[in-house]
């Protein structure tokens, strides 16, 4: 059931987002691959965010709420969205298919959601029932909005 709560989210979003592209619709492929790209973006993040969450550790040790918001800030913000940008740009850029501005909207989606269901599923099978419910609304529609906003730009 857990399993199920971390990605019903997800899965409406990615329903959502592709339905909404009514000129042509994306190769359910290329789709597939940049959802599962942007899941393996979670390996460079977490190493980024271990690295620097050791140096800030290791500045701001007697400072822990300045060392938190530091590293959501500049590390975790900046490791993420980089991640799913570089993967987004080096899949689509050149892609025969991208022929559409709405198009990058629906990449940069695909990529972001990719991520948010790798990490959702973490997080809710390590906090729990309220942690799917709260993020149901809050951080899986967050990278939804970002990925929006990174392929609109």
């Amino acid at each position: 059931m857990l399993f199920a709560l971390a990605l019903i989210p997800v899965i409406f979003l990615l329903i959502f987002i592709y339905c909404k592209d009514k000129k042509e619709k994306e190769p359910k492929g290329l789709l597939i691959g940049l959802f599962f790209a942007g899941m393996a973006t979670i390996i460079s993040a977490m190493i980024i965010e271990l690295i620097g969450q050791v140096i800030l550790e290791l500045i701001f040790y007697y400072y822990p709420v300045l060392q938190a918001l530091l590293m959501a800030m500049l590390v975790v913000a900046p490791a993420e969205e980089l991640g799913k940008f570089l993967v987004l740009w080096l899949i689509t850029w050149k892609n025969k298919h991208f022929d559409y501005s709405y198009d990058a909207i629906v990449y940069a989606v695909f990529v972001s959601l990719g991520f948010a269901a790798f990490e959702n599923v973490g997080y809710v099978f390590s906090r729990g029932f309220g942690t799917a419910i709260i993020r149901m609304f809050t951080a899986v529609p967050g990278h939804a909005c970002w990925a929006v906003l990174m392929g609109f730009f």
